[in-house]
């Protein structure tokens, strides 16, 4: 029999059926038959779209159990009607989304103390869900019984509740299988969205999305929010956004956080520098707790691998941008901080992120692209990135050593008393760190073999020159390399950051240098222009510039970069049109009227490092020079201007001025550079007249410049460096016969004895080439230096003193010329104290043979003033004593040809005037007639240096076979001339 309640829902609900065929379709999914034990399992309740309906259903199921004539009350249905929802979309999607989210089991409740089979109609909804039902705990959930995961008739009606709980472990399971079914759906489908909270909750810096994306929302605010007019400058706004983020909870930030803050705090710092300590102080203590967060993310959890390519990149620029304006974050050089210093972490720090970067590019190529990859895998690195991080390492590890020096530059300690030099001391400018030390050491890069330990920067430019050489598309059919989809300004960056660094001599790096100069060379050929990306970018001359000075100063270190550098300079040469009679006579006057003043310094000093004597280019810098100063330049100069410039100046002449300045007058420190270089050059009169009067004209720049800075060497930022400069060149040249250059010479030498007794020290660099001048000035203008102090002049001589003394290591060539005058039978000696390559000291009227002293030690006391004996210095002059030669024959370009015999050097001709002056003969033998004679040809090169020293009337070799002396063809173009 039916219970009341029963009856009350059955027959509201044949009520419904009867009145409506919508309602039926409703209620009555599918067809049902009737069955002495009640209804089949095959009735889909859980399509019923009103809860209440199936809830009611439930219960009318529940308590009919033992009735067989329910079924009867029920109207048979057609087979073809379906339910309502089947086809709905819009209800399907909320179905599954519905169970998704749910992960509570749907029952109907047990009431306490109730039995089983007194079931009641209470069906209403739990207290922690109000979507799930509530079902006595002896029924089971329908949708498992109309599913055929449960049924009605295996309900154990004597133990209820072992069966329910069996049944409620059956729906977990599966309630778990949808949820994940419907996981990895959504998953599949939001594969580029972002990801949901997924990190531990209360662990500092591994905050989620959600926690990180509004920490970073707080971050972009400090960055563009605007600040009062007291506080209206570039640190107080990176400070505020370190303080952002120092303040919030290390539970809601993460690494994107970190880098994030501190990229916008070198966004922020802009152009400016730190140039009181103690009036941000408080911004340092920001930034150094900062870079300690960073170190502790870094390295002290590398394991982890919280950061991805792109983050290593960009906080690796940030460190660089904050240490261009503070340098103090740094380890100075010689200074021994603390284990656990700021400082010292943040060495660390970069050191760390050079290995992971290093490791990510070498592996690259190892990466297995159709292996299945996590979803936390990190990206490769991009090419953007790639040149982003070459800049920062170039910026945060500069090289020591000079280009082309064999160490670093060395200090010459000094101490007077009553104006009296008492003794010296030797010692090196800095202590090397284990970068400068490992990129410029002449034998860590030479071995291909690896037995020479390099420093982390250094395998980091090995492998980011190895990444940008890689094809494009990494098929070995595809010739075209990363590196041809550079931009103009990223080549120069690269360029720049291997020659700050220092790093040409590995394999690695020499392909990338040469790649880049052929890729600038054969785009200035088609106009300078690029197809990248479907985008044509037009070069600027700055990038051009950058270019040309980098690679003129690494070929001082390795010689195979010259000859694409030398192509190099042609392709721009021809793409200037220099030399050609076009366009306007005034165009013509200042080819090179639109170039900067840096871009005409680094100009200059690539083709003076690299000894390319590109005579148009030459012609055209010169020039321009000459206008620049007479435009008053140095009228308008004022020092206090520079501290709001954008200029980078350091205390050494080497300086590179930032891009994108466009001055259009000289500093002091580049015109003393331009001075320089055309003395390294030996540009003089006879090769053209714009080098005449660029001299000339010198001299009165540097005294107007002076006389507007109350004569302070200081405020007219003249430095040692470019002192020494000035007064070498101007010696070199010939030009200190002016009033004005005797003037400024003078004053130099006043300033350089005034400092070097102040400090008590002076680079032995710049005390070599003021000894040389003086020692010059001496004889040919004395009126110059006669003013400069005993005690000085003293100093200068004991310093070049100790460099000649330094120890020489004979060339291949020179110990060839040396064996060749022992055949002749000519004593002679080789690495003479006073730098001579092969000193020959003859007797009065000696014929040559037997009759040379071969005593060191007499030679040396009589060579320079005996009267009874003639000094003959034989000088063997490599390549680097002279301007470069093509080694492949010129391409026909309509422009003048390079002279094809090389000239010899503003330096080689000064050592022999030196020479000259100390009473030396000196025999030049150049290399480039030395080298015409084979090796095996040991009676030509006799009969070559017969007749270059004029040593014996005749050379007798056989009976038959006698050299007879003949002077040299001038010009001959083979060896049998």
């Amino acid at each position: 029999m039916l219970t009341p309640a029963a009856f009350l829902v059955l027959t509201t609900m044949m009520a419904a059926t009867s009145s409506s065929t919508a309602i039926v379709d409703a209620l009555v999914p599918t067809t049902t038959t009737a069955g002495t034990t009640g209804f089949t399992n095959n009735l889909d309740i859980s399509a019923f779209q009103s809860k209440r309906v199936r809830s009611r259903l439930a219960a009318i199921v529940a308590a009919s159990k033992d009735d067989n004539d329910l079924s009867s009350s029920f109207p048979s249905m057609p087979e073809d009607i379906k339910s309502v929802g089947v086809n709905n979309k819009s209800s399907q999607r909320k179905v599954r989304k519905r169970r998704s989210n749910k992960k509570k089991i749907r029952t109907i409740p047990t009431r306490k103390n109730s039995v089983p089979k007194a079931i009641s109609s209470d069906v209403g909804r739990g207290d922690n869900d109000s979507d799930s039902l509530k079902l006595h705990g002896s029924i089971p959930k329908l949708s498992d019984i109309f599913e055929g995961r449960a049924s009605l008739n295996t309900v154990d009606q004597d133990k209820p509740e072992k069966s329910i709980k069996v049944v409620k472990t059956k729906t977990k399971k599966s309630i778990n299988e949808e949820s994940a079914r419907s996981a990895a759906t959504t998953k599949k489908s939001n594969r580029n969205k972002k990801v949901r909270d997924t990190s531990p909750a209360g662990v500092a810096w591994r905050a989620g999305y959600k926690s990180s994306k509004r920490t970073q929302g707080r971050i972009q605010k400090a960055f563009n929010e605007v600040m009062p007019s007291t506080h209206n400058d570039s640190h107080s706004r990176a400070k505020l956004v370190l303080d952002t983020l120092l303040q919030t909870p290390p539970e809601f930030c993460n690494s994107v956080n970190l880098v994030c803050a501190l990229t916008y705090s070198a966004k922020a710092l802009g152009y400016q520098r730190v140039g009181h300590v103690g009036k941000n102080i408080e911004f340092r203590n920001s930034l150094q707790e900062t870079f300690d967060i960073l170190h502790g993310l870094v390295v002290v959890h590398r394991a982890e691998g919280l950061f991805t390519p792109r983050q290593l990149c960009n906080v690796v620029w940030a460190i660089a941008k904050h240490v261009d304006r503070d340098q103090d974050l740094l380890l100075s050089q010689g200074k021994n901080e603390d284990s656990d210093s700021p400082q010292r972490r943040l060495e660390e720090t970069i050191d760390e992120i050079a290995k992971q970067l290093t490791t990510i590019l070498f592996n690259e190529d190892n990466d297995d692209s159709t292996a299945i990859k996590s979803t936390f895998q990190q990206p490769k690195i991009k090419l953007g990135e790639i040149c982003m991080a070459c800049w920062a390492y170039g910026k945060l590890r500069p090289r020591e050593i000079p280009p082309g020096w064999p160490g670093p530059p060395q200090m010459g300690s000094v101490k007077t008393q009553d104006s009296i030099v008492a003794d010296w001391k030797t010692e090196q400018l800095g202590t090397l760190n284990k970068d400068s030390a490992a990129s410029n050491n002449l034998g860590s890069d030479d071995s291909d073999d690896g037995s020479k330990d390099v420093s982390e920067t250094g395998l980091l430019f090995d492998a980011m020159g190895y990444a940008l050489c890689q094809s494009v598309n990494n098929n070995d059919l595809d010739e075209s390399k990363l590196l041809e989809d550079c931009t103009w300004s990223e080549l120069a960056n690269v360029g720049w950051a291997f020659a700050s660094h220092g790093r040409c001599r590995s394999p690695e790096s020499e392909m990338l240098l040469k790649s880049v100069a052929q890729e600038a060379s054969e785009r200035l050929k088609e106009d300078g222009t690029i197809a990248n990306n479907g985008n044509y970018q037009r070069f600027l001359v700055r990038d051009i510039t950058q270019l040309l000075w980098s690679l003129g100063t690494l070929q001082s270190d390795n010689f195979r970069l010259a000859d694409d550098l030398v192509f190099l300079v042609e392709s721009l040469t021809t793409n200037l049109q220099l030399g050609a009679k076009k366009g306007s006579s005034f165009a013509r006057g200042r080819p090179l009227q639109r170039w900067s003043c840096a871009d005409l310094v680094q100009t200059s000093v690539a083709l003076a490092h690299a000894r390319i004597d590109e005579r148009p280019l030459l012609h055209a810098i010169y020039s321009e020079g000459i206008h620049r100063l007479m435009e008053g330049a140095s009228s308008n100069y004022n020092a206090s201007s520079l501290t709001t410039s954008l200029s980078t100046k350091k205390t050494t002449s080497n300086r590179i001025v930032p891009m994108g300045e466009d001055r259009r007058t000289f500093h002091p420190w580049e015109t003393s550079i331009l001075l320089w270089a055309q003395a390294r050059l030996y540009l003089t009169e006879k090769e053209g007249n714009e080098f005449a009067e660029f001299t000339e004209d010198a001299p009165l720049f540097f005294l107007d410049t002076l006389r507007n800075n109350s004569g302070s060497f200081e405020k007219s930022k003249i430095g040692p460096q470019e002192q020494a400069n000035i007064v070498w060149s101007l010696v070199i040249l010939e030009k200190y016969d002016s009033t004005e250059a005797i003037l400024l010479i003078d004053l130099i030498f006043e300033e350089a004895a005034r400092h070097c007794k102040e400090n008590k020290s002076m680079q032995l660099e710049h005390a070599h080439q003021l000894w040389q001048a003086y020692f010059m000035l001496q004889k040919d203008c004395p009126e110059a230096v006669r003013r400069v102090p005993e005690w000085f002049a003293s100093y200068l001589k004991e310093k070049w003193s100790l460099e000649k003394a330094r120890f020489k290591l004979s060339s291949a060539r020179h110990k060839s010329l040396s064996s060749t005058l022992e055949l002749m039978g000519v004593s002679h000696i080789n690495e003479h104290e006073e730098d001579i390559d092969v000193a020959i000291i003859l007797q009065p009227d000696a014929m040559w043979v037997h009759e040379t002293d071969m005593d060191k030690d007499t030679s040396s006391e009589a060579a320079p003033n005996a009267t009874d004996h003639v000094s003959v210095a034989i000088e063997f002059d490599g390549p680097n004593h002279f301007t470069r030669v093509r080694t492949e024959p010129q391409e026909p370009s309509g422009l003048p040809p390079r002279p094809n015999t090389p000239r010899a050097l503003g330096h080689t001709v000064l050592k022999y005037r030196l020479l000259k002056q100390q009473g030396w003969t000196v025999v030049r033998v150049p290399y480039y007639e030395f080298d015409k004679i084979p090796f095996w040809a040991s009676m030509e090169r006799q009969r070559y240096l017969q007749r270059k020293l004029k040593t014996h009337a005749n050379i007798k070799f056989s009976e038959v076979d006698v050299s007879e002396y003949k002077a040299l063809t001038p010009d001959r173009k083979s060896r049998y001339d």
